[in-house]
């Protein structure tokens, strides 16, 4: 047995858990529950189905080993490799930029203007980017859960498990009230994210067995679905308890505050240190997803050597998420546009890849690529126009505005497989 084959089924769930329970499941379920009421809670919840949905997969990622880029890459040759391996990095950047955005509005309870504090975040995870952390990241999680047992606390204060089971009944009605298309882009994109993306497989691969893969995923995702409802629970709590008042805030404070004052009520100071935990786990999980773009970035061809030096790098990962997070979108939402950009463009080739793998069709290199980069490209420019007609209010693009994540994900899936064209059969020696 391979010795990198050495995690538990626990540590297989532990894992899991941690990539996707961070600071964009806490503070971006609690934005969106301050803006849409219980529905916020559909990103979390898809985290959770994601995972489970993830256990069909873990037996072949386990057996397999490689990155999604190199099983394509292997298959359709090194042009499809590369343009999956910029995709995936494309996912992280909106992944990074949403921890600065959570650090920075916690950072902003503490009094510093929201942008500036942004800024900071970048800066630091920045520097922080080419540092190995590994040894201390047991601190980071340890912040983590007294974050979460805050969360408990509050929860138990603001109704207790009244309000937790209120939270989930009213799940559904309120998704039919706050636009049910974008509610199912955000769920659908978050899902498929979760079966391709590269960090998920990564924990997988070093399972001691297939089975305790396939364990630790099944584990995950039952874990997460309750826990979904714990950030919406509190804040709708909150809301009734008058701790923060509806339309009053910007939502992606809503857990930092919430958290600073239940802190301070348990003692003197206690809602500071909260918050700064808060915002050091964020820091943590940017600056380990700049240390995975810094190999993505040192692993493109076309890259000039001067720009793979890891210092470069790290301030170019961080200058570029730093002007994502800066663009003024939800945290989920951001998080999500960025996860379309990738599963626009990587889910199809896969699926075909899986095709071939199981039932012995073939699809040409050419075609691969063109649904990598049709479904990729076409989701890019809806989001661009979102964008525009976010900056403009033109009513050219005011469809596009509430629920890009929607039009991204649908349109970009569908565009790759029309690119993506029939299979032809695999040729047979002697043919």
């Amino acid at each position: 047995m391979n010795s990198s084959r050495s995690v538990t089924t626990a540590g297989i769930f532990v894992g899991l858990v941690s990539l996707h329970y961070g600071m964009g499941f806490i503070l971006g379920t609690g934005e969106q529950t301050y803006l849409y009421g219980p529905s916020g809670a559909v990103y979390a919840l898809a985290a959770g189905f994601g995972l489970l949905a993830l256990s069909l997969f873990a037996g072949f990622y386990w057996r397999e080993q490689e990155p999604i880029w190199d099983l394509l890459g292997n298959r359709y040759g090194e042009t499809v490799r590369h343009l999956t391996n910029f995709l995936s990095w494309i996912w992280m950047i909106g992944v990074m930029a949403g921890q600065m955005v959570g650090a920075g509005y916690a950072l902003s309870v503490l009094g510093i203007p929201a942008n500036y504090a942004i800024v900071l975040m970048a800066i630091l995870i920045a520097i922080l980017g080419p540092k190995p952390l590994e040894d201390s990241a047991w601190i980071f999680g340890t912040l983590l859960v007294i974050s979460t047992i805050a969360l408990l606390v509050g929860l138990g204060q603001l109704g207790g498990i009244s309000t937790y089971i209120t939270s989930a009944g009213a799940f559904i009605p309120s998704i039919f009230s706050n636009s049910p298309l974008r509610m199912l882009g955000i769920a659908t994109t978050t899902i498929l994210l979760t079966l391709i993306g590269m960090d998920f497989q990564q924990v997988l691969v070093r399972g001691q067995s297939e089975a305790s893969a396939v364990r630790g995923s099944l584990l995950a995702g039952l874990a997460l679905i309750p826990i979904a409802f714990l950030p919406t629970g509190v804040v709708l709590g909150a809301l009734q308890k008058n701790i923060i008042a509806a339309q009053t805030i910007n939502g992606k404070d809503a857990i930092p505050l919430i958290i600073s004052a239940i802190g301070d009520k348990i003692l003197p100071g206690g809602g500071l240190i909260l918050v700064i935990g808060l915002m050091l786990v964020a820091i943590n999980s940017g600056s380990g997803l700049n240390r995975a773009l810094i190999r993505s970035f040192q692993s493109a061809p076309f890259m000039p050597k001067f720009y793979k030096k890891l210092n470069v790098a790290a301030w170019i990962n961080a200058g570029i998420a730093l002007g994502v997070a800066l663009m003024g979108l939800t945290i989920v939402g951001l998080m999500v546009s960025f996860y379309a950009i990738y599963v626009a463009g990587a889910f199809i080739p896969f699926m075909a890849y899986l095709i071939e793998h199981r039932y012995g069709l073939r699809f040409s290199p050419a075609a691969i690529y063109r649904s990598a980069l049709a479904g990729s490209g076409i989701a890019t420019l809806i989001f661009t126009a979102s964008l525009i007609g976010r900056a403009t209010k033109s009513p050219a693009f005011v469809w596009l505005v509430d629920i890009p994540e929607f039009w991204m994900i649908f349109i970009g899936i569908t565009v790759a497989v029309v690119m993506l064209g029939k299979p032809g059969k695999e040729m047979q020696h002697g043919q």
